[in-house]
């Protein structure tokens, strides 16, 4: 059940719509292919957004409706929108035709694209909305060519305004050349919902993971980037322990963890993949590790935090700065695999202790990253936006 207070903003989003819908501000967000945070994200949105003032569709390829319930949406239009890879130029034009049809049909007053695949396709396309607003949910890739980030940078300058989730993000931004006052820091939320415990089993229970055992859970995008040599150090969490250990996320594809899964024993490290309650797997950890987080907050570990579960994080970037030490959670002092496994290992040997912090992880989190404060924040940015935009419409200016 969700705290009373979560419970009413949700009851009034729901059932306060006015009749008259021209009199709200339109907004459709557009989602890659994503079934990781940026569609936790996105549905958090969904979850807490004025229904009075804002009218709120959905625009995502057609697999990704698959894994939202018709309750998360809330009303919420969805339209199915293939998006292809920045290296499929054609596929890319393709879909940005579809948006704009899209956006037209629709009337849409704010187009806010989430990931760099969704902003290409708004750059291309999004041009009749008349505020367009891109969230970089994580840094660039380390790898991307330089003729890649010219196109990236460009596409970011088509924005009316970027949103970054922390400030590693925000430095990026600057560093391709978006002038200061396009950019907004606007971290990410997280919801005090916490799935029952009948909704943690059955989540552990798709993901093939067996019970009776301590669960580790790795999510593979923070396994990977220059963390410790992932294979010696999952053999020390198996050889020390009687734990299992999860790997969730896309990037269990990657030719990294394929070496690792052939290396280790299948009853006792699972790979996952995608999780379609991701938030439900994580409740049912007793320690979420992220060997290497990267330099921004990922939504994986706050969501684990808002679980009460403990987070052990490797040294440098973001997340090691939110966590508290042994107060909040644990950050190993090194990303080497002998010390980091050894941190995970100590919270899964005192579990009283792990137990504590947990608790205190999600007072903090709750404080600090509430969705209801992300929500006001991006709220308020719209309207000013609005405002300050040539082309806003009348009824967006109505502002309900």
């Amino acid at each position: 059940m969700r705290p009373e207070a979560e419970r009413d903003t949700i009851n009034r989003a729901k059932e306060t719509r006015p009749v008259n819908t021209d009199d709200r501000i339109r907004v459709l967000h557009l989602l890659p292919p994503s079934t990781g945070g940026m569609r936790t994200h996105v549905l958090t949105l969904l979850d807490h957004f004025d229904r009075r003032r804002f009218d709120i569709s959905l625009a995502a390829p057609a697999a990704v409706q698959k894994s939202i319930t018709e309750e998360r949406l809330y009303g919420a239009r969805f339209d199915a929108l293939e998006l292809a890879e920045v290296a499929e130029p054609l596929g890319l034009v393709y879909g940005s035709l579809h948006l704009s049809a899209l956006l037209h049909r629709r009337r849409t007053h704010i187009l806010h694209s989430h990931g760099i695949r969704a902003m290409l396709a708004a750059g291309l396309g999004g041009r009749t909305a008349p505020v367009r607003i891109a969230t970089l949910h994580h840094p660039l890739s380390a790898g991307l060519s330089l003729a890649a980030r010219h196109v990236v940078a460009y596409a970011y300058k088509t924005q009316t305004h970027c949103i970054a989730t922390g400030q590693a993000i925000r430095n990026e931004l600057l560093a391709l050349g978006l002038p200061k006052e396009r950019i907004a820091v606007i971290s990410n939320g997280v919801a005090a919902h916490r799935p029952s415990a009948r909704e943690v089993a059955t989540a552990l229970g798709e993901a093939g993971l067996p019970e009776g055992r301590p669960l580790a859970v790795i999510p593979s995008r923070y396994a990977l980037n220059g963390g410790p040599e992932l294979k010696e150090m999952v053999e020390r969490l198996i050889t020390a322990s009687n734990c299992s250990i999860a790997f969730t996320g896309q990037a269990v594809d990657d030719p990294v963890l394929r070496d690792v899964r052939e290396a280790l024993p299948a009853d006792r490290v699972f790979f996952c993949g995608y999780v379609r309650d991701l938030q439900a797997v994580l409740c049912g950890a007793d320690v979420v590790a992220l060997p290497a987080p990267g330099k921004a907050t990922p939504l994986t570990a706050l969501e684990a935090m808002a679980c009460g579960v403990c987070v052990v994080t490797a040294p440098g970037g973001e997340l090691a700065e939110v966590i508290a030490d042994g107060v909040t959670g644990r950050v190993s002092p090194s990303n080497a695999a002998e010390p980091f496994a050894a941190t995970v290992l100590s919270v899964l040997a005192a579990r009283a202790e792990a137990r504590r912090m947990g608790a205190a992880a999600r007072e903090f989190v709750l404080e600090a990253f509430s969705a209801d404060v992300m929500i006001r924040k991006l709220e308020a940015l719209y309207i000013e936006l609005l405002e300050t935009t040539s082309g806003s419409t009348e009824g967006a200016a109505a502002q309900g």
